[in-house]
């Protein structure tokens, strides 16, 4: 069973109270190392975060038909096999889902933000659950790979049957987004015609499969961001299995092989249509780093599968697929000698290289109690603080795991308040006038990619300074009576 996690994102307090706390955990380096295939996963779960009634969501409350979805472009990368067997009701909810995905990947606009997480337009579920909503979001994002930025959040609202899906901070703004969207198409279009060169339907798959395990590194480490989506496979070059799937889906469902991702409660694969029976294909299993890879989850069936897989890791997750997942085929895929004539497999053409700069994501929680805002790359300082009453706002920005430019962290144990600044002599300032120094807190990117601004609240005693990479939000405070005081650090 899916496990939906819940969050409360608010806005920033305006009456402060002290409160303060004594934990500091220590920074994770996160490196690639050998994943043994069985363990191979990477699926995020769907992760709600509710908008509080006080912030303005504006509600689309436009009517779609699937015409509107199918003449819409970009949709030979998806196929209507899921679709087709929703319910009316659930259908109308796909196509406002699939529209408010559809302007973020062909317009400029920029994403709907809010208290650190960017999302698509919300839209409305009436007539649905909320977890029904989830459902048919989860199908629709799945078995759209061509929107590569769309994350594992969602987001309701406090009142009202109001849903949008979560957007990778990265791909937020629409001039940053517009800039990707034509770099990952232009490496799409380089695998298709190589795919489409192919004599037959069988070879067509099978040299989907083998560009993508060539060309991408699993890796479930930070480094791979971005890794619930397409992008991060065929412009990264590292993924997870979500990754892997969803490109596999989008190579083929452009070929004319109808494709489609499903998933388990940690893993995605997909399955694909030959000959009239439906087929597994893993190539999150089958990659071998970019050297060696296997066949032996290319066409396989569920006998091959599930001699294989002693962790049901290719259990179709019962909450999603339920009454709409294909039967698939007992036995593997025949391959008769001509439906490989001429086939030449793909060597490595990534022009991608395995980040040289190990990162980290730093998390940003809120003090309902003092209005503080915090922000760790301890992923246990961030559950400790959630499960005492702050609440996590999802992520700040991705920092390095090490650079020339340490940010120290300072607490204040007057006031409940934590500090931070890259400046040595405005610490040694501040520990000379009583505040804790508790060690380098991260480090500011050397390559200066990502601004992190610097405001200050001249009324408040916790919760005095706050720091954000949005712009938008920089300067809805400046307007309400904050200073801003210029960049903190950078981010990558």
């Amino acid at each position: 069973m899916k496990k939906f996690k819940r969050l409360l994102a608010v806005v920033l307090a305006s009456t402060l109270m002290s409160s303060s706390f004594g934990y500091l955990g220590t920074t994770t380096v996160y490196a690639e190392e050998a994943v043994a295939v069985e363990d191979r996963t990477g699926l995020e779960e769907m992760t709600e975060i509710v908008v509080d009634d006080s912030e303005t969501v504006v509600v689309s409350d436009e009517k779609y038909s699937h015409a509107d979805v199918t003449s819409s472009a970009y949709t030979e990368y998806t196929n209507d096999y899921f679709y087709n067997q929703l319910t009316t009701t659930e259908k109308s909810f796909y196509n406002k889902m699939f529209m408010a995905c559809q302007k973020l990947l062909t317009s400029s606009a920029d994403a709907y933000y809010s208290s650190g997480n960017y999302y698509t337009d919300f839209v409305s579920y009436s007539g649905l659950t909320c977890d029904n909503a989830v459902r048919v979001a989860s199908i629709m994002k799945y078995n759209n790979p061509q929107f590569y930025f769309i994350n594992a959040n969602y987001a309701t609202t406090v009142s009202g049957d109001n849903f949008a899906l979560g957007v990778y901070s990265e791909f937020g703004t629409g001039t940053t987004r517009s800039n990707a969207t034509n770099k990952l198409f232009s490496v799409v279009e380089s695998y298709l015609a190589k795919v489409n060169a192919q004599s037959s339907t069988y070879a067509k798959q099978r040299m989907a499969h083998d560009l993508i395990c060539v060309n991408t590194v699993y890796d479930d480490s930070l480094n791979a961001s971005a890794n619930q989506g397409v992008y991060s496979v065929f412009v990264n070059g590292l993924s997870v299995c979500a990754g892997y799937s969803e490109a596999f889906a989008m190579l083929c469902n452009a070929a004319g092989i109808q494709t489609v991702s499903v998933t388990s409660y940690a893993h995605e694969w997909n399955l694909i249509l030959l000959n009239g029976n439906w087929y597994y294909v893993d190539c999150t299993w089958d990659d071998g780093n970019g050297e060696v890879y296997d066949k032996l989850y290319l066409d396989c069936g569920s006998n091959t599968v599930f001699s294989q897989d002693s962790n049901g890791y290719h259990t179709p997750e019962s909450d999603v697929w339920t009454g709409i997942y294909p039967e698939v085929s007992l036995t593997d895929y025949i391959v008769s000698g001509s439906e490989l004539s001429g086939y030449v497999a793909p060597t490595n053409t990534s022009t991608t290289t395995t980040p040289t700069v190990a990162s980290q994501v730093m998390y940003r929680l809120y003090n309902p109690n003092s209005g503080e805002h915090f922000y760790t790359a301890d992923s246990n300082e961030k559950k400790y603080l959630d499960a005492i009453g702050w609440n996590y706002e999802g992520t700040a920005w991705t920092a390095p795991v090490s650079s020339g430019s340490p940010v120290y962290r300072m607490y204040n144990p007057n006031a409940g308040d934590h500090h931070y600044t890259t400046n040595a002599a405005e610490r040694d300032m501040l520990r000379n006038a009583g505040w804790n120094y508790e060690g380098i807190g991260w480090y500011s990117a050397d390559s200066q990619t990502t601004p992190l601004y610097r405001l200050y609240n001249p009324n408040a005693i916790a919760g005095a300074h706050h720091y954000t990479t949005n712009a938008a939000e920089k300067d809805m405070l400046a307007s309400i009576g904050w200073r801003y005081e210029g960049l903190a650090w950078y981010g990558l």
